[in-house]
């Protein structure tokens, strides 16, 4: 297996078995990992690794033993994982090309695109085109500007806006927050856009947009895909429900999904990624959020809390450093009703599932 660094250390045993007494979700996505009944599916920002290129350790230091660790999770799971991100396709294959070299299925651009292996795309979703982007993300620094400028605070903005996302815009807001300034800031922002958005799609220059404000500190532009104009703003898709179909439906790895002989694991940590849990929960998988940023009206989506980014890492690295057998034993161990629950599910004894694996 990899030899991670210390930046991504492996959980204890101790921990992760204080995970599987607390925890049913957990037991059972380590159990049903070590009988080869899981398929995996992640979001990259904030849930693989922090999300400031450059900055933090997310790109720089992590790069390498991320994909490797990708590889091993693959390896042991005979393809059941694949990723959906908001990057772009030319941001995959320049700095983490490995996930090429294994063919791990890569949703990018928010699902628009589907890569896999020698990096051939699979349109997904009609792209808008980069000259109407161009200008949405013109009229977006218009607003961002004036926004910037009336309510900014000894040289801080309250308003910040992610450059490497190119089919979906996501509009974050910094930290000054003294006096409600973020929060008039926002407002301000909100009607601006608003009317923006309107004379652009009513001068009909190509290419209808959407913006929503979410629940957590971000704006989102969305492009309205043909034959989806009258969607509600809230149930509009970023790309991420059609992507997770596709794996699904498409990808060998996950075709036990559909027919119940595994169960799809998702991780996110935004609202962003609600169209992609949504799609988990209706092939009746479980969805585990990374971080707090995520909107409370939502939370039925998820179904387990595994606190930051570097959790996530730990508990990866130690499944996949851990025979197998050892994990179905801890299982077993410290959590009997989830193991009996699941023998009783599929018709096999107790025993003879750890039997299988050992």
């Amino acid at each position: 297996m990899s030899d991670l660094t210390p930046k991504i250390n492996a959980y204890a045993t101790e921990e992760v078995v204080q995970q599987i007494q607390e925890n049913d979700v957990m037991a059972e996505l380590i159990y049903r990992y070590a009988t080869d009944r899981a398929a995996f599916l992640f979001d990259f920002d904030k849930t693989l690794h922090r999300d400031q290129d450059g900055v933090h350790i997310g790109w720089k230091e992590q790069n390498e033993p991320l994909q490797d660790l990708l590889k091993d999770l693959s390896e042991v799971t005979n393809g059941s994982v694949a990723g959906i991100s908001g990057r772009p396709e030319a941001f995959f294959i320049s700095r983490l090309p490995k996930l090429f070299e294994f063919d791990m299925p890569l949703g990018v651009e928010f699902g628009a695109l589907i890569l896999q292996g020698d990096n051939s795309e699979i349109v997904l979703k009609e792209d808008i085109s980069r000259k109407v982007m161009s200008k949405v993300q013109g009229l977006i620094q218009e607003c961002l500007v004036e926004v910037n400028d009336e309510f900014g605070v000894n040289g801080q903005v309250p308003i910040s806006i992610e450059g490497h996302k190119k089919t979906c815009r996501t509009i974050l807001y910094d930290g000054v927050d003294h006096d409600g300034i973020t929060q008039n800031a926002r407002e301000s922002l909100a009607n601006l856009l608003n009317e923006k958005v309107t004379e652009f799609n009513e001068s009909g220059e190509g290419g209808a947009i959407k913006f929503r404000v979410q629940n957590s500190k971000q704006i989102d532009i969305l492009p309205v895909f043909p034959g989806e104009e009258n969607i509600p703003d809230e149930d509009r898709d970023n790309g991420k429900h059609a992507a997770t179909q596709y794996i699904v439906e498409n990808i060998e790895g996950f075709s036990g999904v559909k027919t119940g002989e595994k169960k799809l694991y998702s991780w996110g940590d935004s609202s962003g990624d609600i169209p992609m849990f949504k799609a988990v929960k209706e092939y009746g998988g479980d969805n585990i959020l990374v971080t707090d940023g995520f909107p409370d009206d939502q939370m039925d989506l998820v179904s387990a809390h595994n606190g930051e980014y570097e959790n996530n890492l730990s508990l990866l690295k130690f499944l996949v450093d851990t025979p197998k057998h050892e994990l179905a034993v801890l299982v077993e161990k410290n959590n009997l009703k989830v193991v009996q629950q699941l023998a009783s599910n599929n018709g096999a004894s107790t025993r003879q599932m750890a039997l299988d694996v050992s």
